[in-house]
């Protein structure tokens, strides 16, 4: 038979089969057509959506290689970068999609690849500037530009407004988005809706099973024991996460961030616990799941967990696999050096370990300040105050101002006063125009020197500051009194000048006598009740004739020995030990029956606490079996 003649009917095949989305035999019959004439487009593209459907993503890949239909392979690039996208090879789809026009599934997948490639500032981007100039509202694509702008590593405002938000996994992200600007109470209110919209939708659609609602809920209410951890609840989401690790959910990934949580409230306490939480959390199956962020989040707690059961050795172990997983470096890593190096040989009156440590992590504030207070901690009080003023810009903040003068005024160095007030000054007064508080600070601490100076006798040189600074106090009594004061010693003529300039309150109307006897009611005046004159002295004496009943104390109920009130009690507890769920059965080897053993008690931990961590997961919308009729 002809091909010309073979062709229609071959068509016709295949418009059936795809009408049923029957696609093993759509693409054989577009592979017959192909055979018959290699020149066949339509059958060609069949064919890679049919191995798409099929996950047979490495053949989509060699048959557009071997094939070339010219100005026609353009319009390959959407499906070429899908599936090289699907094949984890995201920096290639990103290529493929660069060196193409964008349209909208274009851009869309462009985002993706940014999401999948942990860049989500460019994700937003690409949101925001270019997907947000249409006019439909699509619901997957705001699902996904939630889940970018929750996990950006610089907190972004959201401009989304919560009105159009319908849908669980809208409001859940939603959610997480507050969380990461810090509106934690907030993001309680919205997982609330979250959890009620997600019952709602899953009850009334009859092809979500009850597996699926439940691992929905369970990432639903992970986060929501996060939020409340966050505000101070810990009770509360300790409940919540032991209740997520004994239902023993599909998803790994929630068992491990509520194992890791539970690790972050025991903190020094409940090792034996922490330790068992830890292996849910350092799974293989779990940590595929996770970002870059909440492995790096796991393996700390792993470190600070290895070094508060004094297992040195494990601990480095862990602190090198960390530096070697962390891309953009963490300022809490060196803090964990400097725990293991205090456990191991201890830092004691060593100075000069902590100004190594300091010259090698200048640019970390948190690391400063941490060595700062070791240094308070070991009597060092210079050596504090030195890795203060050397912190920039904290060092110039009043609060930190404050202490370093008051350091140097208990070890007697006056100069190093003057210098720190100056240089504060200096400081704030070169951005004046750039922060909104600066001008309130710089008055502060100029009025703070001038004041140190004259408790020095140092007239001259306060009554200069305060005139170098005059401008900025207008009508300030406080500015008027020290300037009175310093021009007092040194030329009495300005020192009028300037009381004289100063409004005088009116003082009439001013009753004197009032005025004196203000200062009779500092005296206490005792006098007698006239009511206790009159209780005879027979009421005073009790009547014997009465006997006072003993009350009797009741006693306090004696509590376990590992009792720990943030935790909900076992509900287990009664049951004897052989038939708990959790009980381990004994084990064979050998013949002979063999026990688990308990691991060693640890010892007690050291800061840093360990991190909790959020389950900012994307949420993407469950995608519901396809009807027949419909296209790829």
């Amino acid at each position: 038979m002809a091909t010309q003649d073979v062709l229609p009917q071959l068509y016709q095949q295949l418009n059936i089969c795809t009408g049923t989305d029957d696609y093993l035999r759509s693409r054989r019959i577009a592979e017959q057509i192909m055979k018959a004439d290699p020149t066949q487009w339509d059958a060609f593209y069949t064919k890679l959506v049919c191995f798409v459907h099929e996950s047979n993503f490495e053949a989509v890949i060699r048959n557009i290689a071997s094939h070339n239909f010219g100005d026609k392979s353009k319009e390959l690039a959407f499906i070429h970068a899908y599936t090289l996208y699907r094949l984890n090879r995201h920096q290639d789809a990103l290529n493929t999609l660069s060196k193409n026009e964008n349209g909208i599934r274009e851009l869309e997948l462009r985002a993706q690849i940014l999401y999948k490639m942990e860049r989500y500032e460019d994700s937003v981007t690409v949101y925001q500037h270019k997907l947000s100039q249409l006019e439909d509202i699509d619901s997957d694509r705001l699902v996904n530009q939630l889940a970018a702008l929750s996990l950006c590593p610089t907190p972004q405002e959201c401009s989304i407004t919560p009105d159009i938000l319908d849908t669980y996994e809208q409001l859940y992200n939603y959610s997480s988005v507050l969380i990461a600007v810090g509106d934690a109470p907030q993001a309680l209110d919205y997982l609330e809706k979250a959890e009620s919209t997600a019952v709602n939708e899953m009850t009334q659609d009859p092809d979500y099973s009850q597996e699926e609602l439940e691992d929905e809920m369970s990432v639903i209410r992970v986060q929501k024991a996060f939020a409340s951890q966050l505000v101070g609840q810990t009770k509360e989401a300790s409940k919540i996460y032991t209740q997520l690790i004994k239902k023993r959910i599909s998803d790994h990934s929630v068992s491990a961030i509520a194992s890791n949580n539970v690790i972050s409230i025991n903190k020094d306490k409940d090792i034996f616990d922490s330790r068992k939480r830890m292996k849910a959390c350092t799974s293989e199956a779990a940590l595929k799941k996770m970002t870059s962020q909440q492995r790096s989040i796991v393996h700390f707690n792993k470190c600070l967990l290895a070094i508060n059961t004094n297992q040195l050795e494990q601990a480095r172990s862990y602190l090198q696999h960390l530096r070697k997983i962390e891309k953009n470096g963490n300022e809490l890593v060196p803090l964990l050096e400097l725990s293991i190096q205090r456990r191991n040989e201890g830092l004691g009156d060593s100075k000069g370990s902590l100004l190594d440590l300091l010259s090698r992590h200048k640019d970390s504030p948190s690391i400063a300040l941490t060595l700062a207070q070791i240094a308070l901690n070991t009597h060092q009080l210079e050596l504090c105050c030195e890795i203060i003023c050397s912190t920039t810009p904290i060092c110039y903040k009043p609060s930190f101002v404050s202490f370093v003068v008051t350091a140097y005024l208990r070890l007697g160095e006056f100069d190093k006063i003057d210098e720190v007030l100056t240089t504060a000054i200096n400081y704030w007064l070169s951005r004046k125009d750039t922060e909104s508080k600066s001008i309130e600070h710089l008055k502060k601490f100029v009025c703070h020197s001038a004041n140190f100076k004259l408790q020095r006798n140092c007239y001259r040189e306060a009554g200069e500051i305060l005139e170098k600074f005059e401008e900025y106090f207008q009508d300030d009594r406080v500015y008027s009194q020290l300037l009175i004061s310093s021009f007092a010693a040194i030329d009495i003529t300005k020192a009028e000048k300037v009381l004289s300039s100063l409004d005088q309150k009116e003082i009439k109307k001013v009753n004197v006598d009032e005025l004196e006897k203000v200062q009779n009611l500092r005296q206490v005046i005792s006098k007698k009740t006239p009511l206790l004159d009159k209780i005879s002295k027979k009421d005073d004496k009790p009547d014997r004739s009465i006997k006072s009943k003993r009350k009797s104390k009741k006693k306090k109920g004696k509590l376990p020995k590992n009792y720990n009130p943030d935790k909900p009690p076992d509900p287990e507890r009664w049951l004897p030990m052989r038939e708990r769920s959790y009980n381990k059965k004994l084990r064979k080897k050998g013949g002979r029956k063999v026990y688990a053993r308990s691991p060693h008690q640890s010892t007690q931990s050291d800061k840093p606490e360990p991190k909790p961590m959020s389950a900012n997961q994307k949420k993407k919308q469950q995608q519901k079996s396809k009807k027949k009729g419909k296209r790829w």
